[in-house]
């Protein structure tokens, strides 16, 4: 192993024993919750570029900047891939609806969303080539020197400085990818929803909390004015290395409630007690704390499906698919694309279902867990395009010679494990998660991530039939 590496991993290793600072939002409460429903949703962006009965869904998996670069390389490959559209081929790229991203994924993600076009000549150099490691690590060194003082020479531990780290993570992020932009230029730009998760600190709630104004909402901020940067930092804040990214919780402020303990101005009794005492006495399960903090994903769900289940389970009924401009679709096609770093353990080929299911093969399984969440995701597929067919059925008798209950959901994985040259499949899986990677390793992840998306045999079967047939 490279001398570099080895020091990197060393310094790595001994940030395990810091926390470094958290920070506050940057969004602005909100005093009402407008109906109809604004701000950064599904439903408020244009979709002028996208066919109406074709839904495109995308996940991009965590894995530091492995995951980014074959994210990236998927997407040069949908961008080659061309669908019969009205009798005309259309880059499948363009008929992307939603892209939802965790931890190393979000990079690509969000950068696509804001810079689009421009990324497959500038994203290469802004971040996929880009040493952040050496801007990023040198902000443990402080913890790591303190950790050494205190273990070998018995020097008492002095108090850490209390500047927030995750500002000057903020700021490396916007000076390669974001320039200080916020999630009012991702709506600006219509869509794919680009839709960004972190892993949520409350014990009540889901599993992975969304940087979009429907969860916002239920904290009662305004995301548009919230960075994309810092968004970036609270999905790739690994526990243990980064205090997560908090975010004040207005909800008992909007629509004229109360907050449960006080306001901002005037402190509580409890408030005042301290906050140690209330979770000591109710054996942590009560705080006055009104904040959520954010962190890496990871451990939730790595492949960032679960914002996906979300969604489904929203759109219930005919309103919903109205207001989600989502009633002439009868294609749905997700395409989960896995740039985790696992040697592959064993291989599926489902082949094809029964008409109106899902399809999936060519599947590669490298945990359980993932298998679970790709069977959990193939299900609740089918569940959700059987929905969308009900609905079409109660408006009126079919057209075109088709029948109103005619659609149809394809889920098609794209994962590392099934490159086909083992030496190339064994370097490539086995990349640290990091953020520096070789101008070479760049090549051979985005080369990947196209090629799988040009040639994978699930996704030429899910393209055969013309999606503008009504």
């Amino acid at each position: 192993m490279p001398i570099r590496n080895r020091i990197r991993i060393a310094m790595v290793s001994g940030a395990l024993l810091l926390l470094l600072a958290g920070c506050g939002t940057s969004s602005e409460p909100l005093t009402r919750i407008d109906l109809p429903p604004t701000g950064y949703r599904l439903e408020n962006l244009s979709d002028g570029r996208t066919s109406p009965d074709l839904l495109v869904l995308l996940a991009f998996s965590g894995g530091g900047k492995r995951s980014s670069a074959f994210s990236y390389g998927v997407l040069r490959g949908l961008r080659n891939v061309n669908l019969p559209i009205a009798g005309e081929s259309r880059p499948l790229l363009g008929e992307v609806d939603i892209i939802s991203a965790v931890s190393g994924g979000t990079f690509t993600a969000a950068y696509y969303g804001l810079h689009r076009e421009k990324t497959f000549s500038q994203y290469v150099q802004d971040f996929l080539n880009a040493d952040l490691d050496a801007e990023i690590l040198p902000l443990f060194a402080p913890a790591v020197l303190a950790s050494v003082a205190e273990t070998l020479l018995n020097v008492p531990r002095t108090e850490r400085d209390g500047r927030p780290a995750v500002d000057i993570l903020q700021r490396i992020y916007d000076r390669h990818l974001f320039r200080g932009a916020t999630f009012a230029g991702l709506a600006r730009n219509g869509r794919p929803l680009i839709v960004l998760g972190a892993a949520d600190d409350r014990s009540d709630a889901e599993s992975i909390f969304t940087f979009t104004q429907d969860r916002f909402d239920s904290l009662c901020l305004d995301l548009s004015s919230y960075p994309l940067a810092r968004a970036i930092v609270a999905a790739n804040a690994v526990p243990f290395f980064f205090r997560g990214v908090t975010l004040a919780d207005h909800s008992d402020d909007c629509d004229g409630r109360r907050r449960a303990y006080g306001d901002d101005d005037q402190p509580s009794l409890l408030e005042s007690v301290g906050e140690e005492l209330v979770r000591q006495m109710t054996g942590g399960l009560a705080s006055i704390r009104d904040e959520v903090t954010l962190a890496d994903a990871g451990t939730a769900d790595n492949l960032a499906l679960q914002p996906l289940l979300d969604l489904f389970a929203t759109i219930t009924d005919s309103e919903a698919q109205r207001r989600m401009h989502l009633e002439s679709v009868r294609r749905v096609l997700l395409i989960s694309v896995d740039g985790q770093g696992r040697i592959p353990s064993r291989s599926r080929d489902h082949g094809e279902s029964a008409p109106g299911k899902t399809r999936a093969a060519d599947e590669t399984w490298t945990t359980p867990s993932d298998h679970a969440k790709i069977e959990e995701t193939r299900a609740a597929l089918d569940d959700f395009v059987a929905r969308l067919g009900k609905a079409r059925c109660t408006k009126g008798p079919p057209t075109g010679g088709r029948g109103c209950d005619d659609v149809e959901g394809e889920l098609v994985y794209l994962s590392l494990a099934q490159i086909d040259d083992p030496e190339l499949r064994h370097r490539l899986m086995s990349i640290p998660t990091t953020l520096t990677l070789t101008p070479e390793e760049v090549r051979l992840l985005t080369t990947a991530g196209e090629e799988l998306a040009r040639t994978s045999p699930a996704l030429r079967r899910a393209l055969l039939t013309d999606a503008s047939e009504t």
